[in-house]
């Protein structure tokens, strides 16, 4: 991974986007990678002067709105404080730079990852406050981002030593390049993998058949057979999840192919469905 690249990490200065922050510090270490910090401030007033000159109520209106901007921004600003308080120990050749930006969709912030040359973004999910870098906006921006991303939780460990691949396997080109890219994530910022196959009442296989993928899988991947395991659920999160928690895995890892749509690994919306079950953080693999 070349020092062109760069970590990106979203912050809304919620919990989980400190530990989004705490876990950019220790990949951008790991990897050497510059570190970009990104804030947005969604600003819901456009003031017209000649408009409201004349028109008291209106003026309220607008005084009150701009007194809220600027009590915003003063949270912003004991915000700051707090991030720069994780910061403190940071290392001093660690390349990190910060980034405030108004009113900017999903869409439009991918051009600056673009600009960035960007090879991951780390987002904090179930954010609070006023920015946009929360809730649904997060799961937006994750669909019309083609790069690679990590969504974390305040609950999650801003530690990334084991990942855990789910698939189903199938033998596809994506899912060889997808798992390609992440053992180049693996050799760069330092973790080893573990992969799962959840057996579901649905997408039941025997023994024999799962073998058999496994073994044309850590051929074609040239993977360590070992690290590849089946785990009997109901659901396919709730055996992913579990599966994980059992292994002591720091997060999870899956594949989507970005703003072209999901990529149906067991059934719909999968990934979004292991970002909300999932209590560590799931690295979603674009391509």
């Amino acid at each position: 991974m070349t020092m062109d690249k760069r970590i990106i990490v979203t912050t809304d200065f919620s919990d989980s986007s400190f530990e989004a922050i705490r876990l950019g510090i220790e990949l951008s270490g790991r990897a050497n990678l510059p570190l970009e910090l990104v804030h947005v401030i969604d600003i819901p007033i456009s003031l017209n002067i000649e408009d409201v000159k004349f028109n008291k109520e209106r003026l309220d209106q607008g005084v009150k709105k701009l007194e809220g901007i600027i009590d915003y921004i003063d949270e912003i600003r004991d915000a700051v404080s707090s991030m720069f308080k994780v910061l403190d120990d940071v290392d001093d050749e660690l390349q990190i730079k910060g980034h405030i930006l108004s009113n900017k969709t999903p869409r439009e912030l991918n051009r600056f990852f673009d600009v960035w040359n960007a090879e991951i973004v780390i987002l904090g999910t179930n954010g609070k406050g006023q920015s946009p870098l929360i809730g649904s906006f997060a799961q937006r921006l994750l669909s019309r981002t083609d790069i690679s991303a990590i969504s974390i939780k305040s609950t999650s460990r801003s530690k990334l030593n084991k990942v855990l691949f789910a698939s189903d396997f199938s033998e596809n080109d994506i899912l060889i390049k997808a798992f390609d890219k992440l053992k180049a994530y693996s050799r760069a910022f330092q973790f080893e993998i573990e992969a799962v196959r959840i057996n579901t009442p649905i997408n039941f296989l025997s023994t024999d058949k799962i073998n058999a993928l496994f073994d044309s899988f850590a051929g074609k991947c040239e993977f360590d057979r070992q690290r590849l395991h089946s785990y009997n659920a109901f659901t396919v999160e709730e055996g992913v999840c579990s599966f994980a928690e059992m292994i002591d895995g720091d997060a999870i890892a899956v594949f989507s192919l970005g703003h072209r749509g999901i990529k149906k690994l067991f059934h719909h919306s999968f990934s979004n469905q292991i970002i909300q079950y999932s209590d560590i953080p799931v690295l979603t693999i674009k391509q």
